[in-house]
């Protein structure tokens, strides 16, 4: 989810600044500044969001990964049974 949440941030940042580039070369109406419009907002909380989960779930799989084989006990051994 986290890299699909960044890439799809990272395609709408690349075409609002695409579109800014484009109206700039071809001498267009230039439209209005790319942080006044609400999809740049959404692009970044996309991204954010996106890098946020990715890291969670990276952190999640270091301590799964290390934490797994350390102190594995099991009842019958602790009570002598």
């Amino acid at each position: 989810m986290g890299v699909i949440s960044f890439f799809i941030g990272f395609i709408i940042s690349a075409w609002l600044i695409g579109e800014k580039f484009y109206a700039r070369f071809y001498h267009t109406k230039i439209p209005r500044d790319i942080v006044d419009k609400p999809l740049f907002y959404i692009a970044l909380m996309l991204v954010v969001i996106g890098v946020v989960l990715f890291l969670a779930g990276f952190i999640g799989e270091l301590f799964a990964r290390y934490s797994a084989s350390k102190n594995e006990y099991l009842v019958s051994d602790r009570l002598n049974v």
